[in-house]
């Protein structure tokens, strides 16, 4: 029984429905967009950097490890800064 009315309750919960931004946000929609090209460049530099690093120490004694050790951040970085649309609409829409 409180398992069925429980179902009830949260199959009446109202669906706000999806996001609109407010008249005049255009400057700051334009704002965001730069920030998120910005990371996408930095993780790209990012990314770069530790292959030319992996590629410069394949002879070295440690074998580029190190270089391998540092590629976990921008990757990571990276694979937040693609999906950041989805995550946020998921969150926003409540599922």
């Amino acid at each position: 029984m409180l398992v069925h009315t429980s179902i009830e309750v949260l199959t009446q919960i109202p669906n706000p429905g999806s996001p609109i931004a407010p008249p005049g946000s255009g400057g700051v929609m334009t704002i965001l967009r730069w920030v998120l090209w910005c990371v996408f460049a930095l993780c790209f530099a990012g990314t770069a950097v530790i292959a030319g690093k992996m590629a410069l120490d394949h002879n070295s004694p440690h074998g580029g490890g190190q270089a391998v050790a540092g590629l976990w951040k921008p990757l990571a970085g990276a694979i937040i800064a693609t999906n950041i649309t989805g995550i946020l609409a998921g969150v926003a829409t409540f599922g």
